[in-house]
């Protein structure tokens, strides 16, 4: 899916280049090593049709990456999203620290909108989703290249948590 190109700001003054989000499956040819090494971890883990623990694949199997990693729990009722590890190098990348606040907590209009997307196509997805959106980060040093959206489970079937990934570029 083609998402069409927009610039968008987020509440903490990021901004976004909205752009292609596709299976994160199918976008893995165009990643970056790193983004593809956690989803190679985050694969392997994957047994058959049942999706991966949290604690499969993080931290201690993404080493380093965790550094630029967010887990965050899936909530319903209305369908939302709370920030449950946020990585340092995602605080610093943010300038703030969203942890225990939840997507619709932080986020209005489009960028909400966005967001919600991404997560709720990785909940969908048995294989996550990649979105190449480009986002220069509120921390101007910081320029976010592609975000990869992972689900988790508790039980193996029903996603509970999201896995993700952002690929950072210092300016």
């Amino acid at each position: 899916m083609t998402v069409d190109r927009r610039v968008l700001i987020d509440s903490w003054g990021a901004i976004l280049g909205a752009g292609e989000k596709s299976s994160a499956r199918d976008g893995m040819h165009r990643a970056s090593n790193e983004t593809r090494r956690v989803f190679d971890v985050w694969s392997a883990a994957k047994q058959g049709d049942r999706l991966p623990r949290l604690s499969a694949v993080h931290p201690g199997p993404i080493g380093v990456l965790a550094e630029s990693t967010m887990v965050l729990d899936v909530l319903s009722d209305p369908r939302d999203y709370r920030y449950r590890i946020v990585g340092p190098r995602q605080v610093e990348a943010r300038v703030e620290d969203p942890t225990g606040k939840t997507v619709r907590g932080i986020y209005s209009g489009d960028v909400l909108r966005f967001c919600l997307e991404s997560y709720d196509r990785a909940v969908a997805s048995a294989w996550g989703l990649i979105d190449f959106s480009v986002e220069a980060s509120a921390n101007p040093h910081f320029l976010e290249l592609e975000t990869l959206f992972l689900p988790l489970s508790a039980n193996g079937g029903t996603v509970t948590e999201i896995l993700v990934y952002g690929h950072f570029v210092e300016r």
